[in-house]
């Protein structure tokens, strides 16, 4: 008896272990098999679907355009009409922001666009003058010559647009929405294209260039490369604002205030100062005449 005694205690841990062992295994695989434990069944988890917060995705969003931006396309835009894609009979696309507007609207309802030269139904007679005509005189036409730089673009993230900048003349740096007229020139379209580069030396190899389009209305569109010059003759007037005070200014800068006789170019505006307040925008400088335009009416100039 002292023996059998002695042998249990030598091995009282291994049975306490293997005791320990069998429990273990008991429990789980009645886990396993969905069995109750202590008479209370093990509930299920709920299958959700996963949604990602709108702040999230807006940022994530936001955090894309930066590191991967689209390629310039005018017809890019979150509000453009969802129906169509091109425009119909007696429609226009904006070059700004795509929208689709009638033919004959010289104001993008959506982004305030406006179409430099385009035709609309009363011009003026030339040269007339007084409450209904435009109060200037044309004295003289001609051209400069001018250097024009395509510095580069950036793309602006949060107005979805690209923003050229143009180094015009001596010193004279602006940046313009893509789109949008300069000086009475349309900057627009931006295109990437393919070309293949010749270096002494080195074999020809295919490089991707972006090209703007500068262009006035009626006179022959300039193609320039990003970071290159092209030279241009550019057209300016000489008015005679004898019939009233007014200021000169492009893109609200003010340029000259108060002189007679002013030199104007396509995109510039004159404003009364005093009077009536009256305002007349440059929307064509040629050879031979000027055309202006003040609220929904257009004025024609022509040199005596």
């Amino acid at each position: 008896m002292a023996r059998y005694a002695k042998l249990a205690f030598r091995y009282f841990d291994k049975v306490v272990f293997l005791g320990a062992l069998v429990l273990c295994l008991t429990l789980t695989f009645r886990f396993l098999a969905k069995e109750p434990v202590d008479g209370v069944s093990l509930p299920q988890i709920p299958k959700k679907p996963f949604h990602v917060p709108e702040e999230v995705y807006k940022e994530q969003f936001v955090l894309r355009r930066l590191l991967n931006p689209r390629e310039p396309d005018a017809t890019f835009d979150f509000t453009s009409d969802p129906e169509k894609t091109s425009p119909g009979p007696g429609e226009k696309q904006c070059p700004a922001c795509g929208w689709l507007v009638l033919q004959d609207l010289l104001q993008c309802p959506h982004c305030g666009y406006t179409w430099v030269g385009q035709v609309v139904q009363t011009v003026e007679p030339p040269g007339e003058t007084g409450e209904e005509g435009a109060p200037f005189k044309l004295t003289k036409t001609g051209r400069k010559p001018v250097d024009i730089l395509f510095k580069g673009f950036a793309e602006n993230p949060f107005r979805l647009r690209y923003d050229l900048q143009i180094n015009w003349g001596k010193g004279e740096t602006t940046f313009v929405p893509l789109g949008e007229t300069f000086r009475g020139y349309r900057l627009y379209p931006l295109e990437k294209r393919v070309v293949e580069v010749n270096s002494p030396g080195l074999s020809p190899r295919k490089e991707e260039r972006y090209f703007l389009t500068i262009q006035k209305p009626g006179e022959s569109p300039l193609i320039v490369e990003r970071g290159q010059t092209v030279h241009e003759n550019e057209a300016y007037a000489i008015l005679d604002t004898a019939a009233g005070n007014w200021k000169v200014k492009h893109r609200e800068e003010l340029l000259t205030a108060g002189d007679r006789y002013v030199e104007v170019y396509g995109g510039y505006v004159l404003e009364e100062i005093g009077g009536q307040g009256r305002k007349f925008e440059v929307l064509l400088v040629n050879d031979n005449e000027v055309v202006l335009r003040s609220g929904d009416r257009q004025f024609a100039l022509t040199a005596p």
